[in-house]
């Protein structure tokens, strides 16, 4: 389910080619369109809950997609100014966060008023960050500063009796396994991703932005490199004394930089050789 519409660049092809059942957008909900980009997310809510009420005993997966966090960041107008914010644009974001936020509580207590509270698994994350002027950035640029690639991600499990932190950082890759290990089903083994339990914390994190330029980066424990493959500009820091990512050691670390740039490289290298050997067949050197 998704406020906005699966059909931009074609992603409803993508998900019925891989075995979505049911497909529920802003074209369903044509009178509550808060703008260009869908319809109101609480409306988008209340079709994802009536879904389920139409096979209450039948065990579900849903994805339920926001939009209204989206640029422009539409909020209700009601609501008097909750950050104080010199910025319009980011008191209007966090506003629509703070919606966003709301939507997820009556998301579980309406899965609880159902019974279905102590035997559902809650996943809440998001596809990118966002800026606000960090490194000359507004929006979700072609970037991959902090800003851009830190994400929330909580899990709201009943089988857990105290909350648990992990402190380690990982990637939406990881979540498939880790969602998979939590309802107690086998974890295929050429998943690229790895439970949050099982990682170790100087693991490689590589990604790429495209747009402008083709941009790589890689986390290893409390470093970030970041390297443009057409100029061969490279950033090094350390987010651990440095989380903003203002101060560049790539000039006093260039064995490090190195190291990073190249696993960085092969890791990427290998894992599309892997994707097109199994999607196509085809026989690569």
């Amino acid at each position: 389910a998704h406020s906005g519409y699966w059909s931009w660049k074609g992603r409803h092809r993508f998900l019925k080619a891989h075995g979505v059942q049911t497909l529920l957008d802003a074209s369903d909900l044509p009178s509550s369109r808060v703008n260009t980009w869908g319809a109101a997310d609480a409306e988008m809510l209340q079709t994802v809950l009536s879904w389920i009420d139409q096979h209450p005993e039948q065990p579900f997966c849903v994805l339920f997609y926001t939009i209204q966090t989206h640029h422009p960041y539409v909020v209700q107008a009601s609501q008097p100014p909750r950050f104080a914010c010199s910025d319009p644009e980011l008191e209007r974001y966090l506003q629509a966060i703070w919606e966003a936020d709301q939507l997820v509580g009556r998301l579980v207590r309406e899965l609880h008023r159902r019974g279905l509270g102590q035997r559902t698994l809650v996943v809440v994350t998001a596809d990118h960050g966002e800026s606000f002027g960090q490194h000359g950035q507004r929006i979700h640029s072609f970037a991959l500063y902090e800003p851009a690639v830190r994400v929330p991600l909580v899990l709201l499990w009943p089988g857990w009796k105290t909350a648990q932190h992990f402190h380690h950082p990982c990637q939406q890759v990881d979540l498939l396994p880790t969602v998979l290990g939590l309802l107690g089903q086998e974890v295929p083994p050429d998943l690229d991703g790895q439970p949050l339990w099982h990682q170790q914390p100087q693991r490689l994190l590589p990604m790429v932005a495209t747009g402008n330029g083709l941009l790589f980066a890689a986390r290893c424990g409390p470093w970030k490199y970041h390297y443009d493959l057409e100029t061969g500009h490279e950033e090094l820091y350390h987010l651990g004394q440095d989380p903003g990512e203002q101060h560049n050691l790539a000039s006093q670390w260039p064995q490090r930089c190195r190291r990073m740039r190249h696993r960085t490289l092969q890791a990427l290298v290998s894992r599309h050789r892997w994707i097109v050997r199994r999607t196509r067949g085809a026989s690569m050197r």
